[in-house]
């Protein structure tokens, strides 16, 4: 008995020295990934960075690891005194009993110095989690998650050293998944985000006339993205990461080539939007998709709907809107009806193909081919390094 009372023990102590040291294993992978994020912001030369380090957390039950008074200048020539982002802290964790769930959250308040002045924003709340990819965390890729979500409420823009409010959202949501094997035929990457209640101040609603009382209602985009992923992924985002900031060629160049060897292997993508403001609401959807041949082919829908409301307040609080907006109005008089429900509303249905580009069911226009050969004549754009564009791929 004795004998087995020592084998538990011991047994404990194992499992808890095991414990601490995977403990401590994800807190100095999280101090990294912090360390590694402000290395990726900086490394085209456009921020400078200074920080009061970062800390671990010391509760057995929760690893943490938070970066302390992060301080973000731009370089640009056209503002040589600059203009710094301040972030109090930013704090990773993740709870003993969710393992795979990393936690961020943010401060109260984020200031931003000018040299016109100073302005914060300020946050009720301000979370974000993700789910683990463990095989990528393993692996040291980066970005290491499956999905993630973020949400923020009574969010508020101040001027003058926070004493002017300009801005408030009620709330802000957002999600998004990964999958780094997709094929041609899943999905790859998919997103939304959600704006509720972007309110403009009273005082410059007044100030302004602005109509609707300065109001979105609500703004919302989502979309989403099939594989093929490019096998070098990762390492093409590092090397677009790596190239200066202003070298925007560059950077289209890279982007333009990963995309090109997406749509050459039967890509698709889909997108939509939706924007209320007032008593119109409009919607817009999209997609697209890409042959053997990496011709696009697609179809676009856009509804808004009481846009004689809403033109009638734009045109009262701006009378020198009207004539602008009787053109409109004109020229897209085919595509407009009116219901008592819906008031006037726009209805536009758009294909578009190798058979060309039909509008409401009208005969098709001709469509060019896409040249993807003229579009990546430009010679590939090389990252910082030996010239081989490998420079900041293991970033």
């Amino acid at each position: 008995m004795k004998n087995f009372a020592r084998f538990l023990v011991l047994l404990l102590i194992l499992a808890g020295a095991g414990y601490l040291g995977l403990w401590w294993w994800a807190e100095g992978q999280m101090a990294d990934a912090l360390t590694q994020t402000v290395k990726n912001i900086t490394a085209n030369g456009l921020y400078t960075e200074t920080d009061d380090g970062i800390t671990r957390g010391t509760s057995p039950l929760t690893a943490s690891a938070t970066i302390n008074n992060l301080r973000l200048t731009i370089q640009d020539p056209k503002i040589p005194q600059g203009i710094t982002l301040t972030i109090p802290s930013v704090a990773l964790f993740i709870n003993a009993s969710k393992p795979t769930l990393v936690n961020l959250t943010w401060p109260s308040q984020i200031g931003i110095s000018t040299p016109k002045g100073d302005v914060a924003i300020t946050f009720g709340s301000a979370v974000e989690t993700a789910t683990l990819d463990m095989h990528a965390v393993l692996n040291r890729e980066p970005y290491p998650i499956n999905s993630a979500n973020f949400s923020a409420t009574d969010v508020n823009v101040l001027a003058s050293s926070g004493s002017l409010r300009v801005l408030h959202v009620d709330s802000i949501s957002g999600s998004l998944s990964l999958n780094r094997d997709a094929t041609a035929q899943q999905t790859a990457y998919q997103f939304s985000e959600t704006f509720n209640n972007l309110a403009l101040a009273p005082l410059i609603t007044r100030i302004g006339s602005i109509p609707f009382n300065g109001t979105i209602t609500q703004f919302g985009l989502a979309g989403a993205i099939s594989g093929p992923v490019p096998a070098d992924l990762m390492a093409i985002r590092s090397q677009i990461m790596a190239l200066p900031a202003d070298d925007q060629a560059g950077r289209s160049q890279l982007l333009l080539q990963a995309v090109h060897e997406w749509a050459a292997a039967g890509g698709h993508a889909t997108g939509s939007t939706t924007l209320t403001i007032g008593p119109s609401t409009l919607n817009a959807s999209g997609s697209v998709a890409f042959d053997q041949t990496a011709q696009p082919s697609g179809k676009a829908d856009v509804t808004a709907n009481h846009l004689d409301e809403f033109t009638g307040a734009i045109t009262n609080a701006y009378p020198q809107t009207q004539d602008s907006i009787s053109q409109a109005e004109a020229q897209f008089s085919p595509y407009l009806t009116s219901t008592d429900s819906g008031g006037q509303t726009l209805t536009l249905h758009i294909t578009y193909g190798p058979n060309g580009v039909s509008l409401n069911g009208q005969p098709p226009t001709p469509m060019p081919p896409l040249n993807w050969d003229q579009l990546l004549a430009t010679p590939p754009a090389s990252a910082p390094g030996d010239g081989s564009g490998a420079a900041g791929a293991g970033q």
